[in-house]
């Protein structure tokens, strides 16, 4: 028999302000046979106000997810039109129902300013498995600090399953009201 989690929510939540969103151009994968879905990822497909409070929520369709083959190589890359400081990242993981092992538990964040050139920026980012419920209102939130990115991409990706798959569900990324600062912090 398979269980699920209860996840309690305390009333009154609102959404945290992160700063103005950042449009993502494209989103690309290496090794790259399994794009389809991908473009759920950035196009808002599963996240919807549902109950009015003001907290996107993501839906458990499958169809408004990414799920491909995991593999020790597997790099996920959002490419914005220009460089600009990233405040944040919100990441609803893999949501479909009673499939949330299938998500991202950890995975490095590195940047790129000019398209070639990487710096990790977070080592080891640990992402909550998603609840596999239509209200699964509660996105992993990667502080940036205000760092110039054109490029981000999600390395050294690890799922929480071992089903050999790994998905994601939605990812929105914030623009620092802040001025911004390098990679290495100047």
């Amino acid at each position: 028999m398979q269980t699920r989690q209860a996840v309690l929510k305390p009333k009154g939540r609102k959404a945290p302000y992160l700063g103005p969103v950042v449009r993502v151009a494209g989103v690309r994968l290496s090794p790259g046979d399994q794009e389809a879905g991908l473009k759920a990822l950035i196009n808002g497909a599963g996240l919807k106000d549902t109950d009015g409070h003001g907290l996107l929520e993501q839906g458990t369709d499958p169809a408004t997810m990414w799920l491909g083959a995991w593999s020790p190589d597997l790099k996920l890359e959002f490419e914005f039109s220009r460089a600009v400081p990233l405040a944040a990242m919100e990441v609803w993981n893999f949501n479909a129902e009673w499939e949330t092992a299938n998500a991202i538990r950890k995975a490095d964040v590195a940047v790129s300013a000019d398209g070639s050139t990487w710096q990790t920026v977070l080592a080891g980012a640990e992402l909550a498995e998603a609840e596999g419920t239509a209200d699964y209102d509660m996105p992993v939130l990667l502080k940036l600090g205000g760092v110039v990115a054109r490029k981000v991409r999600l390395e050294n990706i690890v799922s929480w399953g071992g089903s050999g798959k790994v998905g994601l569900s939605a990812v929105v990324f914030h623009q620092s009201p802040a001025g911004p600062r390098r990679a290495n912090g100047r």
